[in-house]
């Protein structure tokens, strides 16, 4: 009894785990360096230094000496949900609180007259990743949760093809997970488990092009490939002499494909920018979980189910403002941004509760350069906020019903009847850096 009660708790756990709702890249929600953050992420034309790496990797070429960068961010989550049956309120609950504090180090570097190299690293004091798995029923906002807790390691390079044509190249590195558990009658007749685990490293790109129109004006493009953490378990049994198989497939940590189309143009001290972006939500699988069994050869599957999600569009507006001080050449920069992303979740018919609606964020920082003898430093600051105005997500009971001839199994749980998210997420920062002499 003992062999299989442990069966069944390690298939539990592996099911809960392989159904987390996480869609994780940590630069998605905040950015990767003040300046940029500060800018709303306003700068796929125009960004330069170790930021490139996320926002456009073409930026590297821009970077006259090697550079060394440390930051801190500070977090705060306010999300929370409520759910109403005839207009009634019902049940209430907040997001879970992620880890609030990060830190980050970073490298930009020339090498020759066309080509330069970075380096950033993004990570959690105490962890390395952390993702939450929940009820299928429990409300959750893909757009926010579990999406900054991560290590984030982005390594690139960057060409410069003549004048006014640059192009990048950066690799989003993680590991992904599989494995398989075990389950056969041993010689005392008693359930004996095993489990193995296989981890690899995942590679994804980040592809960046910058077109210089002039002095004052340029375009930048940017293709973000689809990150994902695959979860894996192929599970053999045999009890009683009767052999089963279940075999479970997953993707948590999911960011969509990305293309990013940005323009940015110089007004004397002010440089100011305009970015378009489409996500392509509608391939991510997640919270969905695919289940396959045999039991006595007889094949179950999982059924059809609607996506949970849709493409949605983000505009970003942000610029920058330099001044002159008169002290030894230090300029001051002040910084602002806005930013407006579309719904990215369809109208739910099945059991689970994703929330989401139009976001809307506000960027403000600024920044201050010290030349010394031979090199310079850089301190710079920032604020920003992302609120949702959420959508009602009301469930439609004629519209769940068990298909009979479907392979599998279905449900007819509607989960909450009317529920509503709200809130916003908040974050501050600092970032330092150090250009060492040519």
């Amino acid at each position: 009894m003992r062999g299989r009660r442990f069966t069944y708790i390690a298939g539990v756990v592996a099911l809960f785990f392989t159904a987390s709702p996480a869609l994780a890249s940590p630069g998605e929600v905040y950015g990767t360096s003040a300046r940029s953050i500060a800018r709303a992420g306003a700068v796929a034309a125009d960004v330069r230094g170790f930021e490139s790496l996320h926002y456009n990797p073409s930026g590297l070429v821009q970077t006259e000496r090697i550079e060394l960068s440390a930051g801190y961010q500070y977090a705060i989550h306010k999300l929370s949900w409520e759910s109403h049956i005839d207009g009634t309120p019902n049940v209430s609950g907040n997001s879970p609180t992620p880890e609030p504090h990060s830190i980050h180090v970073a490298l930009a570097m020339p090498a020759g007259e066309r080509l330069a190299l970075g380096a950033y690293l993004s990570t959690m004091p105490t962890n390395f990743l952390r993702l939450r798995a929940g009820e299928p029923e429990t409300p959750y906002f893909p757009y926010f949760e579990n999406r900054a807790e991560r290590v984030y390691l982005l390594l690139g390079v960057a060409a410069r093809f003549s004048e006014h044509v640059s192009f990048g190249l950066a690799l989003n590195l993680f590991s992904q997970v599989g494995g398989f558990a075990r389950a056969m009658e041993g010689p005392t007749r008693d359930v004996e488990p095993t489990l193995g685990i296989n981890v690899r490293t995942l590679a994804r790109v980040i592809f960046g092009l910058k077109v210089r129109i002039d002095d004052d004006s340029g375009i930048g493009f940017t293709f973000r490939q689809r990150f994902g953490i695959p979860y894996t378990v192929a599970t053999q049994n045999a009890v009683g002499g009767v052999p089963f198989t279940v075999d479970v497939n997953a993707v948590g940590g999911q960011t969509p494909h990305q293309v990013i189309l940005g323009y940015f143009r110089n007004f004397g001290a002010l440089r100011a920018e305009l970015d378009f972006g489409w996500y392509r939500n509608s391939r991510m699988k997640a919270p969905l979980v695919e289940v396959d069994a045999d039991i006595v050869g007889i094949p179950i599957s999982s059924g059809e189910m609607d996506e949970p999600f849709k493409d949605s569009i983000d505009l970003r507006i942000g610029g920058e403002y330099t001044l002159g001080l008169p002290k030894k050449a230090r300029t001051l920069h002040l910084r602002g941004g806005v930013q407006y992303h579309t719904p990215m979740t369809r109208e739910a018919v099945g059991p689970s509760n994703p929330l989401d609606g139009h976001k809307l964020g506000v960027a403000l920082g600024g920044g201050i350069r010290f030349p010394f003898e031979g090199l310079a430093a850089r301190a710079d600051l920032f604020f920003m906020t992302t609120g949702l105005v959420g959508r009602d997500n009301v469930k439609d009971p004629s519209k769940i019903f068990d298909e009979s001839t479907a392979p599998g199994l279905q449900t007819s749980n509607p989960g909450f009847s009317t529920i509503s998210g709200s809130g916003a997420v908040m974050a501050l920062g600092l970032t330092l850096t150090l250009e060492l002499p040519e």
